[in-house]
């Protein structure tokens, strides 16, 4: 979209350009404003999944948890920035690079996340799955085995030994009933935490 600036030379404008990008990059106010606004994207989509006149409501909250996974990450980025500004200079992010390790980042910001470890692991795979119809490798769909245990049933055409294993689904494919007040209650603790140090900060 055309618009209408002073009369500056290419030079002038990228550097200009890279000074606007890596102060807005070293404010963690502003990833804490992307992250709260991708939360209430997501609330908005948790209030009309569940509506009887959507044939399926799984994409929906699929893409409701992403976006929390989302709000999540700026979040931890805004407390890593907040204590390293330099993690945003020559131009670029300097921070974590490689696709979204949500724990990582947690525990890198020094955030407990004992009591959320599970569902901060989903929410790393709800960043690529519903993006997507098939995620980058078929690996990711695999269901784990929880363990060694067998069962026998009786026989039937879809399995004539009768014998089962438990397993586990892929992180990414399902959602569990609380999921949102789960998702609520992690991003309300991030926030939190990222005042209560602004604050003492004086920011």
């Amino acid at each position: 979209m055309p618009f209408y600036a002073r009369l500056m030379g290419s030079k002038e404008i990228a550097e200009e350009t890279k000074e606007k990008f890596e102060a807005r990059g070293r404010d963690p106010r502003a990833w804490q404003e992307t992250a709260l606004a991708l939360h209430q994207a997501a609330v908005v989509l948790w209030d009309h999944a569940g509506r009887t006149d959507w044939p399926d409501s799984y994409p929906a909250f699929a893409i409701a948890l992403m976006l929390e996974a989302f709000a999540v990450e700026n979040l931890a980025k805004a407390m890593l920035v907040h204590r390293d500004p330099n993690l945003v200079q020559d131009g670029e992010w300097k921070g974590p690079r490689r696709g979204h390790p949500l724990l990582d980042l947690l525990q890198q910001a020094r955030f407990d996340v004992a009591a959320d470890r599970d569902l901060v692991r989903r929410l790393e795979r709800f960043v690529e799955t519903p993006r997507y119809p098939i995620p980058l490798k078929f690996d990711r769909l695999i269901p784990e085995r929880k363990g060694l245990r067998e069962f026998e049933f009786p026989p039937e055409p879809a399995n004539p030994s009768g014998r089962y294993m438990e397993v586990e689904l892929a992180r990414g494919t399902y959602f569990e009933a609380g999921d949102r007040e789960k998702c609520a209650a992690l991003i309300a603790r991030l926030d939190g935490r990222l005042r209560e140090e602004l604050g003492a900060a004086g920011q």
